[in-house]
């Protein structure tokens, strides 16, 4: 498992390193993406002691008939379907489908419907000539 959870620090996906009390940062930052949708991306940077870092980035959008989608890493390779209730007063998140944006291949997790409907997602969350992680208008901190 450990060269695959390497291999996703290439884009900022995972990383093999664990811990207790891991000091992390993250910056939010809400726009509107060059497809007119309402965007925020995430991205946390871990310090794992010895000027060590890890980053793990993601851009969230809302997409009707499936929900929540994150798209995970630098270049968005990794598209997941996000179920979101509060289940007694807490925030539940999970994945029900994910999708590797650089091929056509859509995995689900069990129990889901919205694997076809993610399908036709588009990947991309840039505005032009720009990155979700460097939007053109200034981001809104939060």
């Amino acid at each position: 498992m450990e060269p695959f959870l390497r291999l996703g620090t290439l884009r900022n996906i995972l990383f093999p390193e664990t811990g207790r009390h891991v000091p992390f940062t993250i910056e939010n930052h809400a726009y509107v993406d060059g497809l007119g949708r309402e965007t925020v991306s995430f991205v946390r940077t871990f310090e794992f002691g010895g000027g060590h870092r890890r980053r793990f980035d993601a851009t969230m959008i809302h997409v009707p008939g499936v929900g929540v989608v994150d798209f995970l890493g630098t270049h968005q390779h990794l598209a997941v379907a996000l179920d979101v209730h509060v289940v007694d007063g807490a925030l539940d998140i999970r994945s029900t489908t994910f999708a590797n944006a650089t091929t056509t291949q859509r995995r689900s997790t069990p129990s889901t419907s919205a694997w076809s409907t993610l399908a036709s997602v588009p990947f991309s969350v840039t505005t032009a000539g720009s990155s979700a992680s460097s939007p053109s208008a200034p981001p809104r901190r939060w």
